[in-house]
């Protein structure tokens, strides 16, 4: 195994680390924030954004009664989406939301 080859392998494994830890609580957010700001990629960026706009977007909803309530169940089923992409080392916008949550947090992320 060549040195170059052994780093390619760590470059994806931190990376994905960053994505997967970036879905869970805002805790987790931060230190894949942290992590990703040591060791910057592609994967652990595009999964901070996701996450950011998941975060924000079940914080708006949970304060409208009722119908946002309901619409917060939809964040749920695009968290578990957006956890196997993770997972998967995919770069998969999320239905409906994630391009603007790419573009939106774009210059905040990169």
């Amino acid at each position: 195994m060549t040195q170059a080859h052994f780093d390619d392998k760590t470059f994806k494994f931190e990376g994905r680390t960053i994505a997967i830890l970036s879905y869970f609580t805002i805790v987790g957010w931060i230190a894949a924030l942290i992590l990703h700001s040591n060791n910057p990629t592609r994967l652990g960026a595009f999964h901070l954004r996701q996450s950011l706009g998941l975060f924000l977007t079940w914080v708006i909803l949970s304060f409208i009664p009722v119908i946002g309530w309901l619409l917060a169940v939809a964040i749920i089923a695009l968290w578990a989406i957006a956890l196997y992409g993770a997972i998967e080392s995919q770069e998969k916008e999320l239905p409906y939301v994630g391009e603007f949550f790419q573009q939106s947090f774009n210059s905040l992320i990169e």
